[in-house]
């Protein structure tokens, strides 16, 4: 049985696909500024993942849109409505059946992320 070896040429353009293809298959790293929080009352911000306790299935949920989703599965009546926030965005999210009243932002006061949350907290 006969080997054929690759050229030095074609190894390197081998080498420069499969590297750029790792690069196009990996997941852009989140812009903390991106990242969706769950604001309290308070001013608080909590990260989205504390709905699993009130929706032990909820599954991977990070943005209002895809929480939209989920309830409308789930057949919960659910109503919501972009907000103005100053460097970032808002969606409040109302579930009346629940009674639940969430709002999930991005930027302004949780820009920070860790930071802004601790930094909240201790405000209390």
């Amino acid at each position: 049985m006969r080997r054929r070896l690759l050229s030095p040429l074609r190894r390197e353009s081998l080498a420069v696909l499969v590297v750029v293809a790792a690069f196009q298959l990996a997941p852009a790293p989140a812009n903390a500024a991106d990242a969706w929080f769950l604001m309290g009352r308070h001013g608080e911000c909590a990260p989205v993942e504390m709905l699993h306790r009130k929706f032990p299935d909820l599954g991977q949920v990070a943005d209002p849109d895809t929480f939209l989703r989920f309830a409308a599965a789930k057949g919960l009546a659910v109503h919501s409505r972009p907000l103005a926030l100053a460097g970032g965005s808002a969606v409040e999210v109302r579930i009346p059946d629940q009674g639940l009243a969430l709002l999930f932002v991005t930027g302004g006061p949780c820009a920070g992320g860790a930071a802004a949350r601790h930094r909240n907290e201790g405000a209390r």
